[in-house]
Formats: C-alpha cells, sequence, structure tokens
C-alpha cells in the first residue's frame, strides 16, 4: 500500500492512498483543477490550513463515524468530499481514501463503508510493515 504525500505542516501531514497506478484523491484534484479551478483551490486552502494546525471554516470538517472524517468543500451546489482518518500509530497523519463530488449535503453509506474498509486495509497493512510513505 502507498501513501502520497499531498501537505505537510507544523501539525499534520496529509496522504492519500495510492495503488500502483493511481490515486483516487488526486486524480479527482487533477480533473477539478481543470473543469472547476476555484473548487479545486478552496479545497486545497483547506488542507493546507488544516496541515498547518489554523482554523479552517465551519462546514469544511466533519466527523462521520468509526474515525472516518470528511474534507468538505461546497461550490454552486456541488460539494466534494474527501474521506480520511488518522494514523493510530501518529495522530500527526492523516490518511485521505478517497475523493467524490456530490450534489446533495449527505455522505452516502456506502462511501463510508469504502473509507472503513481502506482504514482496515491500512491498519493491516501498517501492522505487516506494508506502507509505503512517499514524500514527491
Amino acid at each position: 500500500m502507498r501513501a502520497l504525500l499531498i501537505k505537510s505542516g507544523r501539525k499534520h501531514a496529509v496522504y492519500a492512498l495510492a495503488s500502483r497506478s493511481r490515486c483516487e484523491v488526486l486524480d479527482v484534484i487533477e480533473k477539478l483543477m481543470t473543469d472547476d479551478r476555484k473548487t479545486a483551490e478552496k479545497f486545497l486552502a483547506v488542507i493546507e490550513r488544516f496541515s498547518e494546525g489554523e482554523a479552517v471554516y465551519q462546514g469544511a470538517i466533519k466527523s462521520l463515524k468509526d474515525g472516518i472524517y470528511e474534507f468538505r468543500c461546497n461550490r454552486r451546489g456541488h460539494w466534494l468530499r474527501v474521506l480520511w482518518f488518522y494514523d493510530e500509530n501518529n495522530g500527526r497523519v492523516v490518511i485521505c481514501t478517497h475523493a467524490f463530488i456530490k450534489k446533495s449535503n449527505e455522505t452516502p453509506k456506502g462511501e463510508i463503508r469504502k473509507a472503513r474498509d481502506l482504514l482496515r486495509a491500512y491498519k493491516e497493512a501498517r501492522r505487516s510493515g506494508d506502507v509505503e510513505f512517499i514524500e514527491e
């Protein structure tokens, strides 16, 4: 399992899970940079402030359940969501599982299940030393 560094700040280092060939979180952000640059920039600003330990606007971070959180960014009625969790071995490390765009304010249960499954897989990989942190 690979974790790609998105942003490292004074308080948190934010990583995104990746397979050998792709990273869903970075793919969504890259597509947004083309389709809706302002939303992508707004989201990246949230990550920047969060990683530095600075306050973010109300609603930008939401606790879901079972240790899963989401970064939320709304623009023109579309919600960019990135689900994530804290690394249990290092509370400074945040692992983003995946990203999606929704028109409604509610987070689909299937997306939360996907994040929980990735959290379990991450914990297992971490215990066996099979997580590669990439800081390029």
